[in-house]
């Protein structure tokens, strides 16, 4: 998955977040950064995992622990699980 694709899919982590109430708008606000640092890559995400692994992406700008792992699953498997989930939760009013 490319990096357009992967800041998509952290982007629309943050949308259903703040759709859904998320009370925390720190969280909101690091997926979307996260999302900004990985679309301004100069280099393929993936490169980045399969050179460094998660520790590598945890030291991206921006990118913590637990993107980092996010990250990480999307690129090996192509989805992630716990957007999945979210997306199902999601009122369609709210979207």
């Amino acid at each position: 998955m490319d990096n357009p694709a992967v800041a998509a899919l952290l982007r629309e982590m943050a949308e259903l977040l703040q759709a859904q109430g998320e009370e925390n708008a720190f969280r909101i606000a690091a997926y979307r950064r996260a999302a900004d640092t990985v679309a301004a890559l100069h280099q393929p995400v993936g490169e980045i995992f399969e050179r460094e692994g998660v520790a590598g992406l945890d030291a991206l700008p921006t990118v913590g622990a637990g993107i980092a792992a996010a990250i990480a699953e999307i690129v090996q498997t192509g989805h992630w699980t716990k957007l999945e989930r979210l997306r199902g939760g999601a009122a369609p009013e709210a979207l």
